[in-house]
């Protein structure tokens, strides 16, 4: 169980069979920016996007809900930004390093506490451990915590170099105003909490009536709730994660980009197919959602 392990591609990933009309466009945004293709997409419950290397395999992950939530334009700087990381110099999504990662993310879920659950309240991790066990494992997590604090501290300015080359990236795909409004559109997560807590067994939406829900959530917002949100994340220097520089740095950074049109524009791509084709995948995420607010 402490070997180096190997990830290994979701059983549910979807190839170019399940979704040709997704495929093509990812291959025509690909084209523009000379980016391999991907092999794979994944659907999932995130408020987010990710592309990383497994084995062969170029995987680009998919959170439905944001989907849902992103305008055209959006979809394809959001798609865009995650096909940069394939020709901007990453460290972290393939290589050693991201093994190394990888690897001590494996050790650190393996090593957590009995008891402890994610959002929806799942177990994250299923031993059967007692008090004893669980200082024991702790112990051994503080140290692989460390260990991890420490490369990423190392790969800290690559990180943030290569966000910055994929941001310059997608704005010249989908144009800098695109990739702006859909850079402040993921501020809005949040916004799924009230909704997730206000739901009832007897009134528990499933399907994609789930995930437009929770996309709607992020979308329907007064234009003060919305001015007020963004100005937090500019008080704070919010970021969607470590590996990140703050959204208002990022933003910031798009200001000093000419502001020409994109290569690709929203009326370039015909989403209908792409939407119809990812309906199915997305109300299964939507039924998982709806099953484990259930359980709670």
């Amino acid at each position: 169980m402490l070997i180096p392990r190997r990830e290994r591609l979701p059983n549910d990933v979807l190839r170019r069979e399940d979704l040709p009309a997704t495929f093509a466009m990812t291959d025509q945004i690909g084209g523009l920016l000379d980016a391999p293709q991907i092999t794979a997409i994944h659907i999932t419950d995130d408020y987010n996007a990710a592309i990383s290397k497994v084995g062969h395999d170029r995987v680009l992950y998919i959170g439905a809900i944001m989907w849902a939530a992103l305008e055209s334009d959006q979809k394809i700087a959001l798609v865009a930004h995650e096909l940069g990381h394939l020709v901007n110099d990453d460290p972290t999504r393939y290589g050693l390093l991201a093994a190394a990662l990888n690897t001590l993310e494996g050790w650190h879920d393996m090593f957590l506490p009995s008891g402890l659950v994610d959002e929806y309240g799942n177990p994250l991790y299923d031993g059967g451990g007692d008090v004893i066990g669980n200082l024991i494992t702790g112990a051994l997590r503080t140290v692989i915590e460390l260990i991890w604090s420490g490369l990423e501290r190392l790969t800290y300015f690559a990180q943030q170099r290569a966000e910055y080359l994929a941001n310059a990236l997608s704005a010249e795909i989908a144009g800098r105003a695109a990739l702006v409004s859909f850079l402040k559109q993921i501020e809005f997560a949040d916004r799924m909490e009230p909704v997730i807590a206000g739901f009832g067994n007897l009134r528990l939406p499933k399907g994609m009536d789930m995930i437009r829900s929770l996309a709607d959530a992020t979308v329907n917002i007064s234009a003060q709730d919305r001015d007020a949100a963004l100005a937090r994340m500019r008080d704070t220097g919010h970021a969607v994660d470590s590996t990140h520089p703050p959204t208002a740095f990022r933003i910031a950074f798009l200001q000093t980009i000419p502001d020409m049109p994109g290569k690709l524009l929203a009326s370039d791509v015909d989403f209908a197919p792409i939407d119809a084709e990812l309906d199915p995948p997305f109300a299964c995420v939507g039924n998982r959602i709806a099953a484990s607010l259930t359980r709670q």
